[in-house]
C-alpha cells in the first residue's frame, strides 16, 4: 500500500514541476547602454543626414532616420 502512495507522490511532484515550467515566464534580458561622446554623436548624425539627402520618397526608413536624428540632437544639447 505504501508503494502506491510513493508512486502517487512522485507523480504529483512531477506534475507540479511540469506546471511550474509551463507557467513560468522567461526573464527579460537586459541590454547594456552604450555611452557615446559628443563627437561620435555628431558623426552618426551626419551619416544619417547624408543618407536622407539621397532619399527622394518619404519611406519608413527616412522617417526612422528623422526620429533618430531628433534624439541625437536632444542628447547633444542636454550634455
Amino acid at each position: 500500500m505504501s508503494n502506491i502512495f510513493n508512486d502517487l507522490n512522485k507523480l504529483v511532484n512531477t506534475v507540479q514541476k511540469v506546471d511550474k515550467l509551463l507557467t513560468e515566464k522567461p526573464k527579460p534580458t537586459r541590454t547594456k547602454s552604450v555611452l557615446l561622446t559628443e563627437k561620435e554623436l555628431w558623426f552618426i548624425y551626419s551619416q544619417l543626414k547624408r543618407v536622407m539627402d539621397f532619399e527622394e520618397d518619404p519611406t519608413e526608413e527616412k522617417l526612422m532616420n528623422c526620429k533618430i536624428q531628433d534624439k541625437i540632437i536632444k542628447k547633444i544639447h542636454t550634455k
